[in-house]
């Protein structure tokens, strides 16, 4: 069992020494601050190699000191024999990001999903995972474009499909996020086919930024096939749709596949704005049998599952998509949030609310991601301060790290191999005999 040593008195202490500082950079933490730490820690694992739970400690010590490949080793090795509470896996994550291993940090960044949602590690390592994944699919689509030359005679995946916004020919600012939620929707529903993979977002996004495409270039009989090779994506999905008078909503889509037909299919539909959620389900049925693709009852299912059935969360969703698409984040939250609580059933707006969150707290190089993300356990010394304190500071570091204790008002958990309580001081000894 693993567990995080926390005592009351050095956590009332450094709490109010918290109060007067605005932040601490614990990427670049004085060693000298952890000597009585570090030392007692190798000590302890000098007497039992066996013990994970100093080892993970000393991991982190040497995460806050700058010491990222030692502490890659210890976190690893305390990872690989059963450690794996929420700051264990955040703190390796950051350890192996820190060392110039970005994919072996992606690995476990991605663990964000089997930490608590309480957690105050499960925002950050889940963002910085959606920021990795962008930093990946950029030099992806950049590598591409160096070798285009050598894509031309590249057959598409003809499984591969992208989806890209629509675009909106009217002038009413309140249904342009539209065009942004179905596609996403589309792209929700075909990656439910077995027979198919939908590129993901961020490299979609990456080549319009990268081409400086809009989505009506997508029926371009230039546009569309280059960006199909750069993506390595046999078919597209595009069009453009336009709300009148607040009431029809009229859709129309293009579909390319790119290894049969030169010119892309073009489908329209109109219906009362109400019914743009059945229209869309019809938008991907359609779309899925010019594929000529017989679905499975589960599939068949599961993509006739409405999202939603709430014309203004599903606004405030695609409001948000726009939001984040331009790095917009923490507006991009707040709408996520408005359609959460307009739909709370709205699971895709829960999600990407979450997703954005994430990202926003995660956001910046390596190095500000730890100053702004790693919990402080050691406060520097104010000037003036009094022998009291000082030798409170020096007992602090000598006892270990994590005294700090969570906010008191918060109700976070961690995961079940932490144990939340302090553990218990020995008794005092008895008096002296008077004999």
């Amino acid at each position: 069992m693993f567990s995080i040593f926390r005592f009351p008195l050095l956590a009332l202490v450094a709490g109010l020494l918290l109060a007067g500082c605005a932040s601490v950079d614990y990427s670049v933490v004085d060693p000298e601050l952890y000597e009585g730490t570090i030392e007692r820690l190798e000590r302890e694992l000098e007497r039992n190699p066996d013990n994970m739970e100093a080892r993970r400690d000393l991991g982190i010590v040497h995460l806050r000191t700058g010491q990222f490949r030692q502490a890659r080793q210890e976190l690893r090795t305390a990872y690989e024999a059963g450690a794996e509470d929420p700051e264990t896996l955040f703190s390796l994550g950051l350890a192996h990001e820190r060392s110039g291993e970005r994919r072996d940090a992606m690995n476990m960044y991605q663990r964000y999903t089997d930490v608590p949602s309480s957690s105050r590690y499960r925002d950050p390592m889940q963002g910085r995972y959606q920021i990795l994944v962008r930093d990946v699919a950029r030099e992806q689509v950049r590598r591409a474009l160096q070798a285009e030359a050598d894509l031309a005679d590249v057959a598409p995946t003809r499984e591969v499909v992208a989806v890209v916004p629509l675009a909106y020919q009217g002038d009413e600012p309140r249904f342009e996020p539209l065009g942004f939620g179905l596609a996403e929707m589309i792209s929700v529903d075909l990656a439910q086919v077995r027979q198919l993979r939908v590129v993901e977002r961020a490299r979609l996004n990456v080549l319009l930024d990268e081409l400086e495409l809009a989505a009506t270039d997508f029926v371009d009989q230039e546009a569309a096939p280059r960006a199909g090779r750069l993506l390595g994506a046999g078919r597209i999905v595009g069009g453009a749709y336009n709300v009148f008078a607040d009431v029809d909503l009229q859709l129309d889509t293009a579909f390319w596949e790119l290894d049969r037909a030169e010119e892309p299919t073009f489908d329209s539909k109109q219906d009362a704005l109400e019914n743009l959620f059945v229209l869309q389900k019809e938008l991907v049925f359609a779309l899925l049998d010019e594929m000529n693709i017989r679905l499975t009852a589960a599939e068949r299912e599961r993509i006739g599952e409405l999202p939603t059935d709430d014309l203004e969360a599903f606004l405030e969703f695609g409001r948000g998509l726009m939001l984040e698409r331009v790095g917009q984040f923490q507006e991009a939250v707040q709408a996520f949030e408005q359609a959460s609580t307009l739909d709370p059933q709205f699971s895709e707006a829960v999600a990407a609310g979450e997703r954005a969150r994430g990202v926003d707290a995660a956001s910046g190089d390596a190095a500000s991601f730890q100053r702004t993300v790693q919990g402080p356990d050691i406060v520097a010394e104010p000037s003036g301060a009094t022998p009291v304190t000082r030798r409170l500071r020096q007992l602090g570091t000598g006892l270990g790290i994590g005294e700090i204790p969570d906010d008191p008002a918060d109700e976070r958990r961690p995961a079940p191999e932490v144990s939340d309580e302090a553990p218990r001081l020995p008794d005092p000894p008895p008096p002296p005999s008077n004999d």
